[in-house]
């Protein structure tokens, strides 16, 4: 990411955050509306392998940094895209879980 979009943002997180955002609502719901998977698959794969995807911590530290070095508008910026991104990733996860759940 930082090749393609330059190092202004850490895009890389934010991408990684919304990827997980959308797969672990994804699988939340197939979890929960069908007998497709497991108890013990959803949570291998939501806290297991999405949550070791997911990266918040890095997110914290990036968005923190940006602030007490004093770029407000960075930080901010970083701070919007990843909540409204994340959000809206979140969102489709969820509609497209019940979507192939009722089709299951």
């Amino acid at each position: 990411m930082d090749r393609v979009f330059g190092k202004a943002l850490p895009l890389g997180t934010l991408l990684v955050n919304v990827v997980g955002c959308f797969l672990i609502a994804l699988v939340m719901e197939l979890a929960l509306r069908t007998t497709s998977l497991s108890p013990t698959l959803r949570v291998v794969l939501v806290t297991g392998f999405m949550g070791g995807l997911t990266t918040y911590s890095s997110f914290n530290y990036d968005c923190s940094r940006f602030f007490l070095e004093g770029q407000v508008g960075k930080g901010m910026a970083y701070l919007g895209l990843t909540l409204s991104l994340c959000f809206v990733s979140g969102f489709l996860g969820l509609v497209v879980g019940r979507a192939l759940a009722a089709h299951h």
